[in-house]
């Protein structure tokens, strides 16, 4: 654990996060050997077909946007490679080499531009960095869709089939993302990540799409493509920009993508690159303050770098207990949010309360929850919102230490959920009035009812984990899965 590392979690966990993590860090060696976890998570990969054929109704060119910065030789090597292995063939590599010091470079780029007439390159006489450099790329490109790939990752050979095969539909996405891998420099598969359907809030609050993305490109152009002043995170503030303009974005289940972990990557050294999660949090700021108005929302970096809070900048809510649910209660109060509240239970106040409330600014949440934690032990985590198990629902996450970020960062960010618990949630009037003329059927069947019509109603039920209340029951049950 480096100084940077150190200082962040003695921070925000004080010096248990340190103790528990020297503890996780001796449970994991003392584990499962590395090579059989390896392979465990190769066995989650998907299998390649034998044979492809490009039979596709919509056969759509796909735009490959590959800035080059003196990447080492041989990762930009089987980069290139594992772009032209692709099984379909309707594609166009759009490289771009930002000044690279290295003479080499140049020589096998123009060696592959050679080899096959679908790579061109574009030589850049001075260092313009990665945000021009993939501007200049983007704007190389003649294709339907963009796909972006670093100049040290790798696609596997089914990638873009798997991308067009989502196309064929007569509804097509204008972005698509997938799920990816982790490779070390050998190309060993050291990690995974399978990643949810499209979450809005989740999304603002990490980068969890990360790779490997595809845009169309008309959207990109409409946005205005790579922004210059974003470097390190200029992915993410386009993506941020394209996503409020999309009308459907999809997520592919499969891995499309493996990203490189080497010496000085963000994938092997998260903090790196400091000065990108600060653009990235501009970046955000920017988007929030457009959709929601200047000056509603304060965007700050949450505990883990590439993590993000929201604050409400002022609120009020009132409370109320479910057994009071009636639309007469709401008549003697003018505040804009309803919190609903289980008796044993202290809601949230002042600092804590104007991070709860803050996703109810945006139109795609309509109900927000604090992290449950025990009673008796306040670093246990007792539910981050339910996932549905057939008939029922069951605790996300339950039985994890808050010591730790979770699957995907989910105990450090707010993200989308498929339902809540009751002992603590807020929404606004308005929503909640809608609810109650529906036909409120009674206090047992509360919260999975009030769930059920958000999502009806096109919202989202979020859990925001930074906000913390404490529970008398103590389900040990984890049951992190996809919602």
């Amino acid at each position: 654990m480096n100084w940077k590392r150190l200082k962040r979690v003695l921070q925000y966990h004080g010096l248990g996060g340190i103790f528990y993590r020297a503890w996780r860090r001796c449970v994991m060696r003392a584990g499962e050997p590395t090579a059989a976890r390896i392979e465990e998570l190769k066995s989650k990969l998907p299998s390649s077909p034998e044979s492809y054929s490009n039979t596709f109704f919509f056969q759509p060119r796909i735009s490959i946007v590959l800035p080059v910065c003196d990447p080492p030789l041989d990762f930009l090597q089987k980069a290139i490679q594992s772009v032209v292995a692709q099984v379909y063939s309707n594609w166009e590599l759009c490289v771009v080499d930002d000044a690279s010091s290295n003479p080499e470079i140049y020589q096998e780029l123009v060696r592959w531009s050679n080899i096959d007439q679908r790579i061109r390159v574009k030589f850049r006489s001075d260092r313009g960095h990665i945000a021009r450099a993939s501007q200049d790329a983007l704007n190389m490109a003649t294709g339907e869709y963009v796909a972006l790939l670093d100049h040290d990752d790798i696609l596997p050979h089914h990638a873009l089939y798997s991308v067009v095969q989502y196309l064929q539909g007569s509804k097509r996405p204008e972005i698509l993302y997938s799920d990816e891998a982790t490779i070390n420099e050998a190309g060993v598969c050291t990690g995974y990540f399978e990643k949810p359907k499209w979450s809005p809030m989740y999304f603002r609050s990490f980068m969890y799409v990360g790779h490997l993305t595809v845009y169309e490109r008309c959207l990109l152009e409409e946005v205005g493509g790579f922004r210059e002043g974003f470097d390190g995170s200029q992915d993410y503030d386009m993506l941020l920009r394209a996503a409020a303009k999309a009308s459907l974005i999809c997520h592919i289940p499969e891995v499309l993508y493996y990203w490189r972990a080497h010496s000085g990557s963000v994938a092997q050294q998260i903090e790196a690159k400091e000065y990108a999660f600060e653009n990235a949090l501009r970046a955000l700021q920017e988007q929030v303050d457009s959709e929601i108005g200047v000056g509603k929302i304060v965007v700050s970096h949450g505990p883990y770098p590439g993590t993000y809070r929201y604050r409400q900048v002022t609120g009020s809510v009132y409370w109320l207990s479910a057994s009071e649910l009636r639309l007469e209660k709401l008549q003697n109060n003018s505040s804009p949010y309803i919190g609903i509240v289980s008796p044993a239970v202290t809601p949230p106040e002042d600092a804590a309360l104007l991070e709860l409330i803050a996703p109810l600014a945006f139109s795609s949440v309509g109900v927000v929850a604090p992290l449950l934690v025990s009673k008796k032990n306040r670093r246990r985590v007792v539910s981050a919102g339910r996932s549905r198990h057939g008939q029922s629902f069951r605790d996300n996450l339950a039985g994890f230490s808050t010591f730790e970020g979770g699957p995907g960062h989910r105990l450090y960010v707010a993200a989308e959920v498929e339902g809540l618990c009751e002992d603590c949630l807020v929404l606004t009037r308005e929503l909640l009035v809608q609810f109650l003329e529906c036909g409120f059927q009674g206090e047992p069947l509360f919260a999975s009812q009030l769930c059920e019509f958000v999502h009806s109603a096109g919202k989202s039920c979020v859990v925001v984990p930074s906000v913390r209340v404490r529970v008398a029951s103590d389900s040990v049950e984890s049951s992190f899965v996809r919602h």
